[in-house]
């Protein structure tokens, strides 16, 4: 597919199927991933105001497309993070709900902060946020106290990741 092909995809597809950006996660190369969500999100985000993530209508928000890109920037390094955290920051939806403490918590674990990490897991379990979010942060806390520092190394939850092929 071409560059502009990918940008006629509904914001539901180009995100969360498997003909947008993420065919490049698949296949290693991180850096054209983040390079197509950057256009994708240049091309479309003043359309994609107020858009929630729905599959019946075909959208997904602003905030998961920064989410996912702020992720794919953090699996290149440490030396990224800062970046990475920018697009984590507009990944808020400001409503307080356990959404947002999820986004904090994954900043805490890139700015290696463990009380802050350690808090926001606390409060996402007394919201009875989405277990899988939980357990990825405690899994980020763990590799903190681990002395690991790699989003990509301990990201989701221990799996086995492909070989990015960016050079």
């Amino acid at each position: 597919m071409k560059e502009e092909d990918f940008l006629h995809l509904s914001s539901w597809e180009f995100d969360q199927g498997d003909r947008g950006w993420r065919q490049f996660e698949d296949g290693g190369k991180i850096k054209e991933a983040i390079k197509l969500i950057a256009t994708y999100l240049a091309t479309h985000e003043k359309d994609m105001r107020g858009f929630k993530n729905d599959e019946a209508a075909g959208t997904v928000s602003l905030q998961l497309l920064h989410f996912h890109r702020g992720q794919l920037l953090a699996e290149l390094g440490e030396e990224h993070y800062a970046r990475a955290i920018q697009d984590f920051k507009q990944a808020y939806y400001g409503d307080g709900l356990w959404w947002d403490t999820y986004v904090c918590g994954t900043i805490a674990f890139l700015e290696r902060n463990k009380d802050e990490l350690m808090s926001t897991i606390e409060k996402l379990e007394s919201e009875d946020g989405v277990r899988v979010n939980g357990a990825i942060l405690k899994n980020l806390l763990k590799s903190i106290d681990s002395k690991i520092y790699s989003y990509r190394d301990v990201y989701p939850l221990p799996v086995k990741k492909k070989p990015i092929r960016d050079s």
